[in-house]
């Protein structure tokens, strides 16, 4: 070992056991405490629960869309447009099917629209 004045110093071999007594004393007790911490650690993780709350919920200033409104007006319109027009299409097909001349060329389309069945013999 050195010495405060730069030399060296002679160690008797009653201190070099001392000191790697104390030695062998903190390493073991750091071992045990690195065991104890260890276990600690995950006795911490299996009492942890899994959804951990951050913040507590807030309710807004401001309503966020969608706007019920808007789409309570949106779909009111829509109807009563969709029935305007059902409606005018109904009283539009029985005009034309009242016409003589018109019903040969309804029943025609109505033939070459339906499927036949095929007969299994």
């Amino acid at each position: 070992m050195k010495n405060l004045d730069g030399g060296y110093e002679t160690s008797s071999s009653s201190q070099i056991a001392e000191k790697l007594k104390a030695l062998k004393l903190n390493q073991s007790l750091y071992e045990l405490l690195l065991k104890q911490y260890e276990v600690m650690k995950l006795d911490e993780m299996k009492n942890m629960p899994i959804v951990q709350a951050i913040d507590r919920a807030v309710p807004p200033e401001k309503k966020a869309k969608p706007k019920k409104g808007l789409i309570i007006a949106i779909s009111t319109f829509t109807a009563l447009f969709a029935s305007i027009l059902l409606a005018f299409l109904v009283e539009y097909i029985h005009r034309v099917s009242s016409n003589p001349e018109n019903r040969e060329l309804i029943e025609t389309i109505k033939n070459s629209l339906t499927f036949k069945r095929r007969r299994d013999s």
